[in-house]
């Protein structure tokens, strides 16, 4: 609600897994952002080159192998 109408933005995102230095994705909360970004039209880039990502996770976002490619073109 505070950030308004976020459909068509893309947003980049470091670290997908619940805790640094773990590769363990259960109850990570950015998939839980990234879910309800995604449901709200936003485009999303993720790094974490380590996470296991649940092939329903991967239909959320797009996910690369370059850190500081999540920034590209983002908002």
């Amino acid at each position: 609600q505070h950030l308004g109408d976020l459909a068509g933005k893309r947003i980049g995102v470091f670290g997908l897994a619940f805790k640094q230095n773990t590769d363990d994705t259960r109850d990570s909360p950015a998939l839980d952002l990234i879910e309800r970004l995604a449901k709200e039209g936003v485009e999303l880039t993720a790094y974490d080159p380590a996470a296991h990502i649940s092939e329903q996770a991967k239909t959320w976002f797009t996910r690369v192998d370059q850190l500081y490619a999540v920034c590209d073109r983002a908002d």
